[in-house]
């Protein structure tokens, strides 16, 4: 009987428990598995995620968690941070990749003290001169355009510093440059962080994060699979592509060789992650064909293919999109948008250079009770970077407390802001008279905290000389600076007469400038100055026309300086002139009293591939005659083309041009460097006074060309011819108007 009601027992408090725990797991709902997108680095390739996403916003697949490498960082940090699809869409289209990877500040940008560093045929790259040694960059490009744009794209993310906080949780991986392993950003800047995950080694340069020199994560994890589970991921999808490995065909040269190492990298690890899918993920492959990691300017192209291989595997995606119950996911959306008026309650200087931050200030327009401008402060750090100082200038909106403010960091040149450019310069006519120039010119800057530079200069070949100058800016914004200059030059003068040359004179100069100067903006500058010196002349050629003696130098001047050429060499669009006016006078030892005022300008009007420039130059000598060393000359490519350089000189001149050129882009053997067809027509004289100046007497003369905009400058050669029966033909290395 005991044993009877025990059983009984036992049995009723065994159907109690089941009953009991059914109820609880009927009570107790039932959870959806959270999802993780993994977003492989690829380069421009990674422009196909936008297309992935479009297509899980559309099928209400949620999105719990992301982790992306390199470009995948990028378009899964924008993402996460707040944008839709639609938006991240039309960054990506928007966006100038090719100015991105420029990151030379446009020309109309630079300080104007940057522009007169392209006069001349220096060519127009720096090398670093540090210790005694040459510097070479850390990267190809510095990146500054592209953390401008990642700034302003992510500014729903200001205030942000934990990335779980985003409205969906984030991570990007970087690699650590100093031993390769991965590092995982989730928190910290946002922009920093995606910047350092796609810092491809010798591209860009590393990205210092907490001590760490990070770059380009793809070296260390390509495809962030286990970075996407530690974040709690149940079910992954997984954006990655093909392996693009060269073939032994493919692998001639040590460049190839190199890139092949890197992509072994890669691959490898992208092979180990994805050994790692499990039965529920979801692994999506975009074939983008000949559309390379290098092929930015195609990055639009990606997105509908990302769209398509999405598509693809919808079949699976779908049930990603309901509840356990069968309901449809309600997907918690991007948070709006954030309000563009952003109130700036203060600005610091992050300035890690030997220059004073009040450089740095003056060209800040934003201040402390205004709405940021987003445009403005870009073109703001754009005028700060174009001081070329700075290795990156960038800058972050902060929040600290209920304060909002901007703070802007420089980064001085890690290979210093010591220089060296040597330039080259080549003039033919093909009948035996040519001109061949070399140049070396070491540049001190920033030799104390308002950013002066000191300047030593030779030239060598047919001319010989030397330039010892200083340039020291008297404030801040650099709006006044001074310049105390000392040349030395030897140079040939020629003289013409009834179309032969008579004589050849070699001048020999020593100067002293004194000049004050006034810069206008970026666009321009006003200066006067004062100079003095002696030289002398002697006949090389032919029979001596002028007087050959020693002569002493004293003027004053005053001139006008206008640049707004978006090229010197080969311009779009822009103005550029110059206005003199010089008073030769016995009050400061001169043996020559004169006055001359010489001015030119030209602007240059662009459609399609076609440019069209034209313009003007003139010059009168008065109050006296100047010597042999101060005539005006003409002759040569665009200066009455068909005479030879310089053939005619004289106390007056005036001509105007008219060039069309057609950049018909790089063709073989061009070195990859822009090519132009163009012809000019030209009309000008030259007089020995003023009361000769006639129209009638103008020349009229034109030109046919072929011009490549070389890393040595620009190089030309053509046919020219003027009225008279005067042909010519030109090979010229260097600027020519």
């Amino acid at each position: 009987m005991k044993f009877q009601i025990s059983a009984i027992t036992i049995g009723f408090a065994l159907i109690f428990w089941f009953s009991a725990e059914s109820a609880a797991q009927q009570a107790a709902p039932q959870t959806r598995p959270k999802v993780g997108l993994v977003l492989s680095g690829g380069g421009a390739k990674g422009a196909s995620h936008v297309g992935v996403i479009k297509v899980l916003e559309e099928l209400g697949v949620p999105i719990d968690y992301i982790a992306g490498t390199s470009m995948g960082a990028i378009v899964g940090g924008l993402y996460a941070s707040g944008m839709t699809a639609t938006e991240l869409e039309a960054a990506i289209r928007s966006i100038d990749w090719i100015d991105i990877f420029n990151d030379k500040p446009r020309r109309e940008d630079r300080d104007y003290r940057r522009k007169l560093d392209d006069e001349g045929f220096l060519i127009r790259y720096k090398l670093g001169f540090k210790d005694g040694q040459i510097q070479f960059p850390l990267s190809a490009i510095d990146g500054e355009k592209l953390h401008l744009v990642l700034t302003k794209l992510a500014k729903r993310a200001v205030g942000i510093n934990n990335f779980d906080r985003l409205p969906i949780p984030f991570r990007a991986v970087a690699a650590d440059i100093q031993n390769g392993d991965p590092v995982v950003l989730g928190a910290g800047d946002l922009v920093s962080a995606m910047r350092a995950s796609m810092a491809v080694s010798g591209i860009f340069p590393p990205v210092e994060i907490d001590g760490r020199l990070l770059v380009d994560g793809g070296l260390a994890n390509n495809v962030p699979m286990d970075v996407a589970r530690q974040m709690g991921a149940d079910i992954l999808i997984v954006v990655g592509f093909p392996e693009q490995l060269k073939q032994r065909k493919e692998l001639n040269s040590g460049v190839s060789i190199v890139l092949q190492s890197i992509d072994l990298l890669v691959a490898q690890n992208s092979r180990l992650q994805l050994k790692s899918l499990r039965s529920g993920d979801i692994y999506i492959e975009p074939v983008l064909g000949d559309l390379g990691a290098g092929s930015f300017e195609r990055a639009g192209e990606a997105i509908p293919i990302g769209d398509k291989a999405a598509r693809a595997v919808a079949a699976r995606l779908l049930p990603l999109a309901r509840e356990p119950d069968g309901s449809r996911v309600a997907v918690a959306r991007p948070a709006a948008p954030q309000s563009d008026a952003i109130k700036v309650n203060f600005i610091r200087i992050n300035n890690k250079s030997r220059l004073s931050d009040d450089i740095i200030r003056s060209r800040l327009s934003v201040k402390p009770g205004d709405v940021l401008d987003f445009d403005q402060i870009e073109r703001d750090i754009a005028s700060v970077y174009g001081l070329d100082y700075f290795e990156s200038v960038e800058y972050q909106i902060v929040m600290e407390g209920e304060k909002t403010g901007i703070v802007v960091t420089a980064k001085e040149k890690t290979q210093g802001l010591d220089s060296i450019r040597f330039g080259l310069n080549l003039e033919s006519n093909f009948e035996g008279d040519s001109d061949f120039n070399l140049s070396v010119r070491y540049q001190r800057e920033a030799i104390n905290e308002l950013g002066g530079e000191l300047i030593v200069q030779a030239i060598a070949g047919e001319q010989i000389g030397v330039l010892l100058g200083l340039l020291q800016p008297l404030d801040p914004a650099t709006r006044y600076f001074i310049s105390p200059f000392f040349q030395y030059l030897e140079r040939n003068v020629n003289v013409f007469a009834n179309d032969s040359q008579e004589s050849e004179f070699r001048v020999r100069t020593a100067i002293f400038n004194m000049i004050a100067t006034r810069q206008l903006e970026n666009w321009g500058a006003v200066s006067v100055g004062v100079e003095k010196g002696w030289g002398d002349s002697d006949v090389r050629v032919g029979t001596p026309v002028q007087r050959e003696d020693n002569f002493d130098i004293g003027a004053f001047f005053t001139r006008f300086n206008y640049d707004t050429f978006d090229n010197l060499n080969f311009p779009n669009q822009g103005t550029k002139g110059v206005v003199e006016f010089k008073r030769s006078t016995r009050l400061l030892g001169a043996d020559d009293e004169f006055n001359a005022v010489k001015a030119t300008a030209q602007t240059a009007y662009t459609w399609d591939s076609n440019t069209l420039l034209g313009g003007l130059a003139t010059g009168v000598t008065f109050d006296g005659d100047a010597p042999i060393q101060n005539l005006f000359t003409l002759g040569g490519l665009f200066n009455l083309s068909g005479y030879q350089i310089d053939e005619l000189t004289g106390q007056d001149f005036g001509v105007g041009r008219l060039i069309y050129y057609r950049n018909i882009g790089a063709r073989p053997g061009s070195f990859g460097v822009p090519v132009y067809l163009g012809a000019s027509l030209e009309a000008g004289n030259i007089w020995q006074s003023r009361s000769d100046m006639k129209f009638d007497d103008l020349i009229l003369a034109g030109s046919l060309f072929i011009g490549l905009d070389t890393p040595l400058g620009p190089l030309y050669l053509a046919y020219g011819h003027a009225e008279g029966g005067k042909n010519a033909g030109y090979l010229f290395l260097g600027q020519t108007f």
